[in-house]
């Protein structure tokens, strides 16, 4: 009902036909509006409350699954992590890959409720998200095997993510190889991490290689970074050399690199 002349608390809105539908709500049941200046209201005086238990629970049982998604992650950031499961839950189950990789997350985490920290279960998760199309899922299952010190099927699961166009996954393989002393396979998918428009795993391969005390190979591959599209490796490069006595060279080295990336149009 209209409030001294004012818009009613709530205005009854048509539903939209199609995904924005809440779960389990027909398209021909009642849905409501709050009023503008009730929503600003609330959103001033209430904006440090965390809303009660019975705010999750009908936003479960009514939400639509986007907004499922959403109030999962906001119930999350609250420590409300029972609440965000079964948010997360339901926005999976109606076909959001996220949700499955936010549970997976939450299951691989230690956290405040009983079911953290079941890497199984998170492992199932993201097998799941994967199979229905979520590429970097993988990734994330590699990474779990990884932890759990099971090298080779780490190492499996980052190679189906880089066949599915992962590109971080390929230079996780290479830091993989670099670590039991496979340099040249290392390199081998660091460049082809770079031909796929990722000179970045080339620059973190350089910098293992300047770490372990290898500089010849570090100023090596922080040339082919340079070259791979990332002019400012070179400023890595004249950080070696200078370290090594060539205060000349790696001055030119830095103003090449910062002119290569437009950082400055004349030489200092």
């Amino acid at each position: 009902m209209p409030c001294r002349g004012a818009r009613a608390p709530l205005t009854r809105i048509k539903n939209r036909p199609g995904p924005s539908t809440a779960a389990g709500q027909h398209e021909d049941e009642p849905s409501y509006q709050l009023a503008d200046y009730l929503e600003q209201h609330g959103a001033h005086a209430r904006r440090r409350k965390c809303p009660p238990a019975g705010f999750w629970e009908s936003a479960a049982r009514h939400a639509s699954a986007t907004d499922q998604t959403a109030l999962a992650k906001a119930a999350h950031s609250r420590g409300r992590y029972r609440q965000a499961a079964i948010l997360w839950h339901r926005a999976a189950d109606a076909g959001d890959t996220f949700a499955l990789d936010c549970l997976a997350q939450m299951r691989a985490q230690a956290g405040d409720w009983e079911e953290a920290g079941d890497h199984q279960e998170a492992e199932r998760l993201y097998q799941l998200a994967a199979d229905a199309g979520d590429t970097f899922a993988l990734s994330n299952v590699a990474e779990i095997r990884e932890q759990a010190g099971d090298r080779q099927g780490a190492e499996q699961f980052y190679q189906l993510a880089a066949d599915a166009g992962d590109t971080s996954a390929l230079w996780a393989l290479a830091r993989m190889r670099e670590q039991v002393g496979d340099g040249a396979q290392a390199e081998r998918l660091a460049r082809i991490a770079a031909d796929a428009e990722d000179p970045s795993a080339l620059h973190k391969l350089a910098h293992m290689r300047e770490v372990a005390g290898d500089r010849r190979e570090a100023e090596r591959l922080y040339r082919l970074t340079a070259d791979a599209g990332a002019p400012l490796a070179l400023k890595e490069l004249a950080g070696l050399r200078q370290r090594a006595g060539d205060e000349e060279a790696g001055a030119h080295l830095v103003r090449f690199g910062l002119e290569a990336d437009g950082r400055i149009a004349d030489p200092w």
